[in-house]
């Protein structure tokens, strides 16, 4: 089953998909650190961060990135896309050291409408690099319909003793999102494979190959295979 890229700013990278783009929620200038690089020039990722993030590390050099606060608006990322799994990407930072900045994600994950797993992490006085392409939450198993995915970055449940300068910091929660992948049934594979079954039944009951009558050849025979057993 094939595996498919959906990108942070460049969206479903499965050819002829028609899946929308991913929603940044709220959509209002100034949550969300704008695209295509998850900085913007008067923000503290840009103006304070110590450790910048290598762009050919990431997937399109793309990323978004948020920080949410306690009392800051329900922030999230919603993506839509047909498939039988989903893996969520993430880049994980560093201690940022910084009065302005928190290193900490606390995110939750929801699934057609249903909580389906959390992710916590605080970067340790040891973490001196950014980690690319990290795996924060998947699931299979799925139906291959269409499916709506939604990260949620959530200021709360954190560790003050890890912010001693600006307390306030223990609540926030920082996500940098880059993308994730999911694999689907694509009906073309679908019909080669059965093309390739039809084949197979065919020679084993000794008749020509000819894909115009293929389905009806694979019908007769099953049925006189069923009949002989």
């Amino acid at each position: 089953m094939p595996t498919y890229v959906f990108d942070d700013v460049f969206g479903d990278q499965r050819p002829g998909s028609n899946s929308p783009p991913p929603a940044y929620n709220p959509p209002s200038v100034g949550q969300w650190d704008n695209p295509p690089r998850g900085t913007c020039s008067g923000c503290t990722m840009n103006t304070n961060i110590k450790i910048p993030v290598d762009a050919s590390q990431v997937m399109n050099g793309t990323w978004h990135t948020v920080t949410v606060n306690p009392g800051e608006p329900i922030t999230n990322v919603t993506i839509t896309f047909t498939g039988t799994s989903v893996t969520a990407f993430c880049l994980l930072p560093p201690n940022l050291d910084s009065e302005f900045i928190t290193s900490q994600m606390n995110m939750t994950f929801e699934l057609d409408g249903k909580a389906v797993g959390t992710y916590q992490r605080v970067a340790g006085p040891t973490a001196t690099t950014w980690t690319y392409n990290q795996n924060v939450f998947s699931t299979s198993g799925l139906q291959n319909t269409a499916h709506t995915f939604v990260i949620s970055p959530q200021g709360q449940d954190g560790d003050p003793s890890q912010f001693p300068v600006n307390p306030y910091l223990f609540d926030s929660s920082f996500l940098p999102f880059d993308y994730i992948t999911y694999e689907a049934v694509v009906a073309a594979a679908a019909t080669a494979t059965a093309a390739a079954a039809a084949n197979v039944l065919l020679s084993v009951f000794g008749y020509p190959r000819s894909d115009n009558y293929t389905s009806t050849y694979v019908s007769q025979r099953a049925d006189t295979y069923k009949n002989w057993n």
